[in-house]
């Protein structure tokens, strides 16, 4: 063996000795940094996913659907008064359901143009029960509270309609059908949040409406609707296909 070869031999013994001692320690590595990946990849596949009918597209967040459900509602609170139409979202509480965006809802101020207001639909499965547990939430009007320039927040107005606007969520096996109510509230409050039991269609659509309420009495009866789907289908009308499974 030439000089030259010992001196390449004992350096790369060396660098394997080096390297090795650093996994050995915890320092990062390439092939430390490469397992800490793969663990990383297969503790967030494990995580339970929460699915979340917003009100124009699905979305998916880590977690259980309690813990998902009290994070929306943190944050459906904290854009209270932002200037938001009434919209609803549905958190799926269902084990091993799927959900996803068959048509995203759409909204344009301009109705003169072609769909310029409509729902959104989306397809679930992973429901053999045929019963889609979920947690409603309903938000409170204010996009008519501010001036044209987004300013002077009419405060009187909305504490009006904490004290007095209620709600109701229903649904239909097709959109013409009669709409059977699921839950209803005489005070909803800034965010209404009900628990309701969804029989889905096995032949056809579901639908699911929010609707705002005015004059419901404190035993939930009676009700004029100040808030429908006419004024803005795409947050308070939803299409749910089911594939009987």
């Amino acid at each position: 063996m030439t000089k030259k070869v010992a001196l390449l031999s004992a350096a790369l013994l060396s660098s394997i000795a080096i390297d090795s001692s650093a996994f050995a320690a915890g320092r990062p590595t390439p092939q430390r940094t490469q397992l800490q990946q793969q663990r990383a990849q297969q503790q967030r596949a494990q995580r339970p996913r929460t699915f979340i009918i917003g009100q124009s597209d699905v979305l998916r967040r880590s977690g259980t659907p309690g813990a998902v459900a009290q994070a929306r509602l943190r944050s459906l609170k904290k854009n209270a008064t932002e200037g938001y139409a009434a919209y609803q979202e549905l958190v799926v509480n269902n084990p091993g359901a799927k959900v996803e965006t068959v048509r995203e809802g759409y909204y344009e101020e301009d109705h003169s143009k072609p769909h310029s207001d409509q729902h959104q639909i989306v397809k679930v499965s992973g429901v053999p029960g045929g019963v889609l547990e979920a947690t409603h939430f309903g938000t409170l009007s204010t996009h008519d509270l501010f001036d044209s320039n987004g300013d002077n927040f009419r405060r009187q107005v909305y504490e009006e309609r904490l004290k007095n606007d209620g709600m109701q969520v229903s649904y239909s096996w097709g959109n013409s059908g009669q709409f059977k109510v699921l839950a209803k509230m005489s005070r909803s409050g800034d965010v209404s949040k009900n628990d309701v039991k969804i029989p889905l269609n096995p032949a056809g659509s579901t639908f699911v409406k929010y609707e705002r309420l005015g004059g419901v009495d404190a035993q939930g009866n009676g009700g004029v609707v100040v808030g429908g789907t006419g004024g803005y289908t795409m947050g308070r009308l939803v299409e749910i296909q089911w594939d009987s499974k």
